[in-house]
Order: structure tokens, then C-alpha cells, then sequence
């Protein structure tokens, strides 16, 4: 399946943003005014668009809509190199 996500910032610390769902859910629609404060604050920020949803692979689920989206998470997370990373909370 391909992901579509936004990589910014060259902080060691990484801040990983997931969206949630409904009309125009995005990573970018959702997050794109925390990027600048971040990246200011030194962090390099990732955008994901979960799959189904912007850019990404639509995906039909017959499973847990989670798992995917944490399945998703975990395989960018390891193409990107990326050892541990902070969720932004909500």
C-alpha cells in the first residue's frame, strides 16, 4: 500500500501527526499550521496521511480501521529510519 506523508524539519526529535476522519481529513488540512512552530522549536515534523484518506492508497477494511493506520505508521516509521518518535496529543 503507499502512504502519502510530509517529512519537514531536520530536528534528532521526530513529532508524528495522524489525522483523524470526516470530509478533507489530511495530515497537511489538519496539521499544517503546527509545522513552522515545530520546525522553529527544532523537531522534524511528519505529516501521514492515513491510508484511505488524502493522498494515500484507498483501502477497504475489513479489520480494525487502528491496526491499519498503526500497520501504516510502523512501516513508514522503519522506511524512514526513524527509531522513536512523539505523537502530538490532541
Amino acid at each position: 500500500m503507499r502512504v502519502h506523508y510530509n517529512d519537514v524539519g531536520s530536528g534528532k526529535e521526530v513529532v508524528v501527526m495522524l489525522h483523524g476522519s470526516g470530509p478533507g481529513a489530511t495530515g497537511w488540512a489538519n496539521f499544517n499550521r503546527n509545522i513552522d512552530p515545530l520546525v522553529d522549536a527544532g523537531y522534524r515534523v511528519i505529516l501521514l496521511d492515513c491510508p484511505g484518506w488524502g493522498q494515500s492508497d484507498t483501502v477497504v477494511c475489513d479489520g480494525s480501521r487502528s491496526d491499519l493506520n498503526a500497520a501504516a505508521l510502523k512501516g513508514l516509521v522503519d522506511v524512514l529510519g526513524i527509531s522513536s518518535a512523539r505523537g502530538s496529543g490532541t
